[in-house]
């Protein structure tokens, strides 16, 4: 049994399988090191809490 290379549906799924293993892979990997991934932004912790007091940050 041979690659069917010149099948259009052999050529579909291969796309399809390959963007799945991307979606896979940029959730796995750190940002950044995949090609068309952003390193994510640097998440900041919040200041006041519900009940709407600052934190005491001693």
């Amino acid at each position: 049994m041979s690659i069917p290379w010149g099948d259009w549906q052999f050529w579909v799924a291969t796309v399809v399988a390959i963007l799945a293993l991307w979606l896979v892979l940029r959730n796995i990997l750190p940002p950044g090191l995949l090609p068309f991934t952003k390193p994510r932004k640097k998440e900041t912790k919040a200041s006041i809490t519900i009940s709407g007091k600052p934190l005491d940050r001693s």
